[in-house]
């Protein structure tokens, strides 16, 4: 016991060390305790798992579903506790993307047609905020814990992974011309979004006034693209309405040849300027020249093209359905519910005997509402089964290890984030179908044709199982964990459960006076599937700041590395592969646009967390402890920016090969040395 006191003597000195150190750094940390949590290299093997539990229990490190510096040295084998960490890494990556591109980015769509905004004004809007959500929620996330430095890196590197690997793969594997006028305002945005975060970086602050700057930038942006848009469709309008008073001029001309119907400004080409720019049509038609040299591919339901990542999200979607409908005879997955008829199992379509409902012998018999019953429960049981994600042996390896990694999280979004859309454009062509004053042959004929393939009966008995799982997700995580917790949640799940009984709809509208309510509250769905999106991923986005924070803790490395390669990354590679595919297919100017926005967006998305944050501490900046490795990677960004629009000026507009391995050059080299920079 006499050599107890000794050992004991460096206690004090560590704390005082904390205390220096916490007087220079405390601006950047949310306790003082955090800085003695770095300090976890300093202690004994013996000791750390000791000093986690001691230093490591604050709000900067406790932020995901489990302390993963709790796992690493006290609970499990380091190595074991490494690959659970890694697997949950991998796996929140995959339902971070998941989330966002097929529950959060639909429902948004769904609702900018509810607010009846144009495809372009919601793909720079709402349907940007889709494609950037989970850079933004990490951003906020990691600006609440006090890691302003993973949040900013995250940016950055993302921004810089999109503007050389993404656009250098797409310029090296289908070479393209660049719309000269999109690419320069989107250039001039970015190198004063840039100019701000550098600013920031320098003075090691950011302010109100900075904040402020990178929201107004943004803003500014849309109303230019906006303007910009309307004034190229009223100029091509009036160029429609002269072409058109041109042709029948030329209709009462003798002289008039059979070739001149081919013309630019011909009837039959003036309807394709009446709602697109130039950029806009053409990406139709490179869609149009693809579908022309692929018509067995086609998908049933048009693509928004101008709405950047999500309308290549949704092209290749339906592309991919088409194609296992093609080539396989199995049941696709939910988002399509394709309908299989064979002779021993027919499964009955939404317009057919089970949507007519029980006909009028049945219902006098005294056995109908049993039967009805009997139906209901076999629907229900069919709409449980259908929300559980189907294995495809058919499908790619690496869909199938896609599939693996998004399994999770598209079992938990199936069950609690409805997605409307498909059934509202489903109860429009009905209801247009249906009009005794417009019933014709062909449409008749195109809505049975779509009837065969989906279930709309089936997909509102889905609604209502969302609909109740969805509310009593939200009261759980919105509930303290007291004594009325579980009354709460009990109450929810009835009240929801009643609510969707009695007042959501069972069967698709025939006539238009039934769509009103039908719309109300499918939109009603798109809207709670949009706030149960935004609460999926910001759990995901925790737990991937959780776990980077924690490697960074063992690896002895800094946030901003972490957050400029394995956090950057994680939220780009989706994007890569939705815009290679894509320009493999031919049609690398709509990859190309839709490189833009969403990275635009989520650097100024910095500006309006900081805002936020700012607002709760009733603080008037946040501190930025940034290495010199950040503010190069930022110069950087600016280099690329410029040295695309000159080399574009030197090669007449033209994205070549070239210019593809020059630009992943850019970022192989500056990560190279930002990796370099940090281990030195």
């Amino acid at each position: 016991m006499a050599e107890l006191p000794p050992t004991m003597q460096p206690t004090p000195q560590i704390t005082q060390q904390e205390e220096t150190a916490d007087s220079t750094t405390s601006k950047n940390l949310p306790s003082r305790l955090a800085d003695g949590c770095r300090d976890l290299h300093r202690s004994n093997d013996t000791h750390r798992c000791d000093h986690v539990r001691e230093h490591c229990g604050t709000d900067e490190y406790n932020i995901g579903v489990f302390n993963y510096l709790k796992l690493y040295y006290c609970s499990f084998p380091k190595a074991l506790s490494s690959i659970f960490a890694s697997t949950v890494l991998l796996f929140s990556f995959a339902g971070l993307g998941k989330t966002a591109a097929d529950f959060l980015s639909p429902n948004l769509y769904t609702i900018s047609k509810a607010l009846q905004l144009s495809d372009h004004l919601a793909g720079l809007t709402l349907l940007a905020i889709g494609n950037s959500a989970a850079d933004i929620l990490g951003t906020f996330k990691a600006l609440s814990v006090g890691s302003a430095e993973l949040a900013i890196s995250e940016l950055i590197g993302a921004t810089l992974f999109v503007l050389t690997v993404v656009v250098g793969s797409i310029c090296i594997i289908h070479p393209f011309k660049v719309p000269a006028a999109h690419h320069t305002r989107d250039s001039i945005s970015y190198l004063l979004v840039l100019v701000v975060v550098e600013i920031a970086l320098q003075i090691g602050t950011l302010t109100i006034a900075m904040a402020s700057c990178l929201v107004s930038i943004y803003i500014i942006y849309v109303i230019i693209a906006v303007v910009n848009h309307s004034w190229m469709k009223f100029s091509q309008k009036k160029k429609m309405t002269a072409a058109r008073i041109r042709s029948n001029f030329d209709r009462l001309s003798p002289s008039l040849s059979p070739i001149d119907t081919n013309r630019e400004d011909s009837p039959s080409c003036i309807e394709t300027l009446e709602d697109a720019s130039e950029q806009e049509t053409q990406m139709n038609n490179e869609l149009e020249r693809y579908f022309s040299a692929h018509p067995e591919e086609e998908p049933e339901f048009p693509v928004p093209v101008q709405t950047g990542s999500y309308g290549l999200k949704v092209l290749l979607k339906e592309l991919s359905h088409h194609t296992s409908r093609f080539n396989s005879s199995k049941q696709p997955s939910l988002n399509s519910f394709d309908i299989e008829r064979d002779g021993s199992d027919e499964r009955i379509t939404g317009e057919s005997e089970e949507d007519a409902g029980i006909d009028d012998n049945r219902r006098l018999h005294p056995l109908a509402s049993q039967g009805a019953f009997f139906m209901n429960r076999s629907l229900l049981w069919e709409a449980l089964s259908m929300l559980l994600p189907t294995w495809d042996i058919n499908q790619h390896p690496l869909q199938k290890v896609l599939f693996v990694l998004t399994y999770p999280a598209n079992v938990a979004l199936s069950f609690t984030a409805p997605v409307r859309e498909k059934a509202l454009t489903h109860a429009s062509n009905v209801v247009h179908s249906t009009n005794a004053f417009t019933l014709t042959s062909t449409s008749q004929e195109s809505l049975t044709s779509i009837e065969e393939r989906y279930n709309i009966r089936l997909d509102l008995m889905i609604y209502k199982l969302q609909f109740v799982c969805g509310t009593t997700m939200l009261a759980f995580m919105h509930s303290s964990y007291s004594q009325s917790f579980l009354i709460v949640a009990v109450s929810v799940t009835l009240c929801s459960s009643l609510i969707s009984y009695i007042c959501l709809p069972s069967r698709c509208p025939q006539f238009e006076s039934q769509m009103l309510a039908f719309r109300l509250w499918n939109y009603i769905g798109s809207v709670l599937g949009f706030i149960i999106s935004i609460h999926w991923i910001s759990i995901f986005a925790t737990e991937v700041i959780a776990i980077l924070k924690q490697y960074a803790l063992i690896l002895r490395l800094s946030d901003e590395i972490m957050g400029f390669t394995v956090f950057a990354m994680g939220n780009s590679v989706g994007d890569l592969v939705s815009n290679l595919t894509i320009a493999s297919m031919g049609m690398p100017l709509m990859a190309f646009a839709a490189c833009f926005g969403g990275p635009l967006l989520s650097l100024c998305s910095l500006g309006l967390s900081a805002l936020v944050m700012m607002s709760k501490t009733s603080s008037h900046s946040i501190t930025l402890s940034t290495s010199r490795t950040l503010k190069l990677n930022v110069l950087v960004i600016i280099l690329v920016l410029i040295f695309m629009n000159v080399y574009y000026s030197i090669s007449h507009n033209k994205a070549d090969k070239r210019l593809g391995v020059i630009l992943i050059f850019f970022w192989i080299f500056t990560v190279s040395g930002s990796a370099y920079m940090e281990i030195r």
